[in-house]
């Protein structure tokens, strides 16, 4: 029997999406394990009692010098930088034959057999931003966008245990400790703008196309929901895997993202995503969103900064989107 491991990296601040995530996966897959990798130290102010039902480690029992990472990036980078290391953890030190991670606020709605199916006959599992090209309209994002940040979205990853495997895991950690940072005109953007050269340099790489993977506000274009006997398919008859709620916030109900650069379309368009949408609000304030989302992450706690790191971030992304509409 292959034994699989599934993660995710966050923040006190993302445990209700953490815990969103992990609740929906084991909902539908019992029988995976589930772990939290917390970039963080633990909280007064949270219960942590409240994870029983998945794993919790913090980083720094695997990577004792966190804190030096921490002093070099930002929280995104520093999340996103320490990736590769835990992929590594998982299949090395716990001997994993396969490790699937999900980012926090990604929400499963079925077995994920057919990605583990897929990492028999591969050793890496990757899903395009999008499949088909955008109609240059105006609107945020577009195909340039995905040159700029990765043809490939890191928000999802599946990794067999192989020499290929690890050749790829130990290149791609050199590019996230040296080179991990949120800076586009350098062509850096975290953990994800490198791997679009994976598919050339390593072998047994899937792209899986299915347009139940991975299926977010960048790629709405070619995908619409219709609610099935057992739960949500797109158009095409794909049952819908997991959804990548990328930069969602509960409140205005019309936004697909709180920033607003995901413009494309609104809540309001997409009658096809307002139930979905709402019952992950709804999942995210039952998990004390509004209270996790103000604690403050140890390691940045102290650091006096104008803006914070995901704002730096949104800030760039807009200024580059400008940029395009010039």
């Amino acid at each position: 029997m292959t034994k699989t491991q599934v993660f995710t990296i966050c923040s006190n601040n993302y445990l209700a999406q953490a815990t969103v995530l992990g609740k929906s996966l084991l909902r539908h897959n019992p029988l995976l394990k589930f772990s939290i990798v917390l970039i963080d130290r633990r909280s007064e102010k949270i219960r942590y009692d409240d994870l029983s039902s998945f794993e919790l480690i913090h980083i720094e029992e695997i990577y004792p010098e966190a804190e030096q990472l921490a002093f070099k990036y930002n929280i995104i980078e520093f999340n996103t930088a320490v990736k590769p290391l835990v992929f590594q953890h998982f299949l090395n030190e716990r001997e994993n034959d396969v490790v699937l991670y999900f980012d926090p606020d990604i929400c499963v709605y079925s077995r994920l057999d057919p990605i583990i199916n897929e990492l028999n006959p591969h050793q890496v599992v990757l899903t395009p931003h999008i499949l088909t090209p955008i109609v240059e309209d105006g609107f945020y994002p577009d195909d340039n966008a995905v040159l700029k940040f990765g043809i490939y979205n890191l928000g999802f990853l599946g990794v067999r245990k192989g020499e290929e495997s690890s050749k790829m895991l130990n290149w791609w950690k050199e590019h996230t400790f040296l080179k991990g940072y949120i800076n586009i005109e350098k062509g850096q953007f975290t953990d994800q703008l490198p791997m679009s050269l994976v598919p050339v340099f390593f072998n047994d790489v899937k792209i899986m196309k299915h347009k139940g993977m991975n299926m977010a506000p960048w790629n709405l274009h070619e995908r619409s929901l219709k609610q099935g006997i057992d739960g949500y398919q797109l158009s095409g008859g794909e049952d819908l895997i997991f959804y990548h709620f990328s930069e969602f916030k509960p409140g205005d109900p019309l936004k697909l993202s709180n920033n607003g650069w995901y413009n494309r379309f609104t809540l309001g368009q997409r009658k096809d995503l307002q139930k979905l949408y709402e019952e992950y609000s709804r999942a995210l304030v039952e998990n004390n969103y509004h209270i996790l989302r103000s604690i403050p992450c140890y390691f940045y706690k102290d650091k006096k900064v104008k803006k914070s790191p995901r704002k730096y971030a949104i800030g760039i992304l807009e200024r580059m989107t400008r940029k395009l509409k010039k």
